[in-house]
């Protein structure tokens, strides 16, 4: 009996650990579900917490006006917009005592006014974004009406620029303005005259130096600004002037087509410039360009444009909103033309030769009060170098004097009163009755969309 008993008390205390056990067992197991539960619930928050951050944050800020059309999130907070519009027209009117065949002589450049009476300058559609985290792109499409009241459409610029290399390199590659100097790279609306330089006209041609190909430029690691610049572009083609221009070269043309068989038929591009500081209040940029490539007068003929140019801005501390200023702006080119052996569209020989010539322009505009401002500018050319159409002096001795006044009535529009004085052997030479050509012209301009930033 009391074995018996024995051995069910020894059963009921192991039933007892058992059972105690199997709620451990099961405690556990509930915790566990519990602490999953709670780890998830915390996931959740967190995830709706960081959702509920990224919904709050604010839009940027647009500058200028700026009429983008979305953007795209790009993750960690950054966002790429799709694309900022632009349209800018400028329209100028006025007379000469030029004929309005004179006219279109002494104005060489293609958005400079071509007639007395009316001229649609430029309407300039541009579009420009940040594709992604590695490229901005860029495009401007330009509308013109020439004299006889047609409408031309060109694509201006087209190009893609780098964001993210290092060691201060950028490299830009499409269609557009090669970077020579200061007035080239330019666009009408940034001018502070009606009409581009003298120089440029006879060195860049009417429309500026652009064609397709890539710049690559190089900030240094310097304690001033310090930019390098090289390129490599197409040499063929209406807006590469002084190079393979078969379309209206005012040169003798001598190539049947121009194919790219070897790196001698590119044309080539340096710049380098500078900034300088002089105190709190005058800052400076001086460059120096050169271009090269062949030519359309055939054979290995080729020309050589160097540049050298200056610029200077004067703004006191205590200003309002920007204004007083004086700037000052210069810039020479001379061009090394070389032409060579051949016949001319007469059927007259001509013997190999190397022609120079040389241009220059001075400018300064002061604005004197708050959306005033008054200009001067002063252009000369000369050498050796003489066009074979009568009709075209561009290429002949020539000074011209202009004073230009301008009021902005905000910074998406401007109004300016021009007046140039021209004086050229050439006119006399060809037109007979004036040595001296005077006009006035009346300009204005409306932007709506996007306003970028002016260059220094």
């Amino acid at each position: 009996m009391r074995l018996f008993l024995a051995v069910l008390l020894m059963a009921g205390a192991a039933c007892a650990q058992t059972g105690e056990l199997d709620k451990l067992k099961q405690d556990l197991e509930n915790a566990n579900k519990r602490l999953e539960a709670l780890e998830k619930d915390k996931q959740k928050r967190d995830l709706e917490d960081e959702l509920r951050k990224e919904m709050d944050k604010p839009e940027p800020a647009s500058t200028g006006g700026s009429s983008g059309l979305g953007s795209v999130a790009l993750g960690g907070g950054v966002q790429a917009k799709l694309l900022d519009l632009s349209f800018d027209l400028l329209a100028v009117g006025g007379t000469s005592t030029a004929t309005d065949e004179v006219i279109r002589s002494l104005q060489g450049g293609d958005h400079d006014p071509h007639r007395r009476g009316f001229t649609i300058q430029n309407f300039e559609i541009t579009g420009t974004g940040a594709v992604d985290p590695y490229f901005n792109g860029e495009a401007h499409i330009v509308l013109k009406i020439d004299q006889d009241g047609e409408t031309g459409i060109e694509l201006e610029e087209a190009f893609l620029t780098t964001t993210c290399l290092p060691f201060g390199f950028q490299i830009k590659a499409g269609q557009l303005f090669e970077s020579f100097g200061r007035n080239n790279p330019t666009h009408p609306h940034t001018w502070q005259f009606v009409d581009q330089p003298m120089v440029n006209s006879r060195f860049m041609g009417p429309d500026g130096l652009r064609s397709q190909g890539a710049e690559l430029s190089w900030l240094a690691p310097t304690p001033w600004y310090l930019l390098a610049t090289a390129g490599v572009f197409n040499a063929n083609g209406g807006t590469t002037y002084s190079f393979v221009n078969e379309e209206e070269s005012p040169f003798y043309v001598n190539t049947d087509g121009h194919d790219v068989a070897t790196l001698k038929d590119l044309q080539y591009l340096a710049r380098l410039s500078s900034n300088i500081d002089l105190g709190d209040t005058i800052s400076t940029t001086i460059g120096a360009s050169w271009a090269h490539g062949p030519n359309s007068t055939g054979g290995s003929a080729d020309t050589d444009i160097i540049g050298a140019d200056f610029y200077l801005r004067w703004k006191p501390l205590q200003n309002d909103q920007g204004w007083p200023f004086v700037q000052f702006q210069a810039e020479w080119m001379g061009r090394r033309f070389e032409q060579a052996r051949g016949f001319d569209e007469a059927g007259t020989a001509f013997e190999h030769d190397t022609l120079w010539d040389w241009g220059y322009y001075v400018q300064a505009v002061w604005g004197f009060t708050h959306r005033w401002t008054i200009g001067a500018r002063w252009d000369q050319g000369r050498g050796e170098i003489a066009s074979e159409d009568p009709d075209n002096f561009n290429f002949d001795p020539r000074y011209r004097a202009s004073v230009a006044l301008t009021f902005y009535p905000s910074e998406f529009s401007k109004i300016r009163l021009q007046y140039n004085y021209d004086h050229g052997s050439a006119i006399d030479s060809f037109h007979g009755s004036h040595t001296d050509e005077h006009s006035v012209w009346l300009q204005i301009e409306f932007l709506l969309g996007k306003h970028g930033a002016h260059k220094f």
